[in-house]
């Protein structure tokens, strides 16, 4: 049951009603975000971004903030959700209930109760009348549907909104397609990927299993975390309590409940000591600790060194791992 709650959290946080903004940009991967990264000022209890060098670049003006990709950003303010440029500048109207990241020049929305899908102009392209939906990847989106009974479909869809794939068997927690492969689950809680046809291409008897992302496959098995290629061998054997998928050739793991970073190899590059790790992007990645018990907010590069840090955090989903 904990293997299933973990993967359902995740899950939920890729998709709209867990609104796919900054936490499924960072576990989704989907490359081309800026270098502006968003962040809590405490003294304005407001949200705003920096650069890559740690200076404010974009006021704090937010209730909440989100990493930009392909040059817009969800941001939250007068209640809802809208999306501004690298200037700060609204581009679409707050509006929106929820908000995900733009992939492929689509972004999914929520409003009024339904999730659809928006261009880079704010203009509706693909209707609101889903329960939930994923991030567009390699051309497809994943989107869940419930029928006259109220029971749950996953379903992929084109660019167009057409169903492209419906899979034979009654998959739970399905994702993205990445290298040609999503993973999803049997109804007795086991993983693994199928392809594009919707044939198992991997084995569904891993405890969990995450999209691939830079060429690995994050996979649960014996209550650890490691990482697989996409012939099912192990790279990294499972050794982790928690792991992340690799993001900038690094990846998030936890060990003795701390948070730090690996690389390809295994290799534990960043050492584990951070109350929450988060994907790096573009060469910054965010972390939280405690320092004299007072809790700070920072962004570290690659060789662990602080490049902006202030006091108090951002409430995010996250937070649970």
């Amino acid at each position: 049951m904990k293997n299933r709650t973990l993967l359902l959290v995740i899950i939920c946080l890729m998709t709209i009603c867990g609104i796919d903004k900054l936490i499924a940009g960072e576990l989704t991967n989907v490359k081309g975000g800026s270098d502006l990264y968003p962040v809590y000022v405490l003294e304005k209890n407001k949200c705003g971004y920096i650069n890559a060098s740690g200076k404010l670049i974009i006021n704090p003006g937010f209730e909440e903030a989100y990493v930009f990709h392909e040059g817009l950003a969800a941001v939250k303010f007068e209640k809802k959700y809208g999306y501004i440029n690298t200037k700060g500048e609204v581009i679409i109207k707050p509006t929106f209930e929820g908000a995900g990241i733009f992939s492929e020049g689509l972004a999914g929305v929520k409003l009024n109760d339904k999730c659809g899908f928006i261009n880079l102009e704010g203009k509706k392209k693909i209707d609101f009348k889903y329960k939930n939906v994923m991030a567009f990847s390699e051309g497809k989106a994943l989107v869940i549907v419930n029928d006259k009974s109220d029971v749950s479909s996953n379903l992929y869809i084109d660019k167009q909104g057409k169903i492209v794939l419906k899979p034979k068997t009654q998959y739970v927690n399905c994702q993205k397609f990445s290298q040609g492969l999503a993973a999803v689950g049997s109804q007795n809680n086991k993983y693994g990927y199928i392809d594009i046809k919707g044939n198992e291409k991997i084995p569904l008897h891993y405890d969990a299993a995450l999209s691939f992302s830079e060429g690995l496959g994050l996979v649960k098995e014996n209550g650890k975390y490691g990482f697989i290629d996409i012939n099912n061998n192990y790279v990294i054997k499972p050794k982790y309590e928690i792991a992340l998928p690799f993001s900038d050739g690094l990846a998030v793991v936890k060990k003795a409940n701390e948070k730090g970073y690996i690389d390809r190899t295994g290799k534990i590059v960043i050492k584990p000591k951070y109350d929450y790790a988060g994907n790096f992007n573009n060469g910054l990645a965010e972390v939280r600790y405690k320092e004299k018990g007072t809790a700070f907010s920072a962004y570290i590069n690659k060789d662990g060194k602080i490049v902006w840090k202030g006091k108090g955090i951002r409430t995010n989903l996250w937070d649970w791992y």
